[in-house]
């Protein structure tokens, strides 16, 4: 949040979700929003995972800030950190191919970086604007690398998702309904490396997975893409490679 709040880029609205954490990350957010008036907290009753927190949030800019047409919608996971430029360099990006109808731009710039080893001054670092390119070739599918124009996601949410797979699912939802999507390497992201994360603390579940599947086939019907765009089925793959896995392991047969 202190990245955030750094931004070069001054005219924004934070939305804080707290899906009901067990941790002190509300009474941090608290803090903030009472201090700033630029950072809202919206806390749920009761913890629903990360889908539906990332659609808390957009429901609210909609119904409640309703936000103008020319605004934009960006993400940032809780465990990270972005530039100072960082959106300031997206926004540029986006605008300087708004003649050609751009909703969505994406950065090509991740750092990964060790818990153990962060220091707050990386966000420090700035890139020279660039205008960047346009491709459609979306291979860049993360949420929290993208800048969206405002109308573009207004009737766009994410799978249901408790723990993992809702960036897969809306990411190639969102890059083929985008089709040309504008991208720079001077907005810099930095993704935190820690044990205790989600990623770390994943377990599998075929019921997740196939949902998810199932909502991103339903989305790509919805808004006629599977004539155009080849579907990802990553994650019917991971359902059988975790399968056949268990099978083994039932079996007691080691490699």
């Amino acid at each position: 949040m202190e990245s955030i709040k750094s931004q070069t880029y001054k005219n924004f609205v934070a939305i804080l979700l707290d899906d009901y954490n067990v941790d002190n990350s509300a009474t941090i957010a608290q803090e903030y929003a009472k201090n700033d008036a630029r950072f809202i907290l919206l806390q749920k009753p009761k913890n629903e995972g990360i889908g539906m927190a990332r659609n808390t949030a957009l429901d609210y800019i909609y119904s409640t800030i309703k936000p103008q047409s020319s605004d934009y919608i960006g993400f940032v996971d809780g465990d990270d950190v972005v530039a100072v430029d960082y959106f300031a360099n997206l926004i540029y990006c986006l605008e300087s191919h708004a003649k050609h109808g751009i909703m969505v731009a994406k950065s090509y710039n991740t750092y990964r970086f060790k818990h153990e080893s962060y220091n707050k001054d990386i966000f420090a670092y700035r890139a020279r604007k660039s205008k960047g390119r346009v491709s459609t070739k979306c291979k860049k599918i993360a949420q929290w690398l993208t800048l969206y124009r405002v109308p573009f996601l207004e009737h766009l949410r994410f799978p249901n998702a408790r723990f993992l797979a809702e960036d897969v699912v809306f990411g190639n939802i969102t890059n083929a309904l985008a089709g040309k999507i504008a991208y720079t390497r001077t907005a810099r992201y930095f993704y935190r490396q820690r044990m205790g994360s989600l990623v770390k603390q994943w377990n599998y579940s075929y019921d997740e997975s196939f949902a998810n599947f199932t909502f991103m086939l339903e989305c790509f019907a919805k808004f006629d893409l599977l004539k155009s765009h080849k579907i990802d089925i990553s994650l019917v793959k991971i359902c059988l490679m975790a399968w056949k896995i268990n099978i083994l392991r039932d079996c007691k047969i080691w490699f």
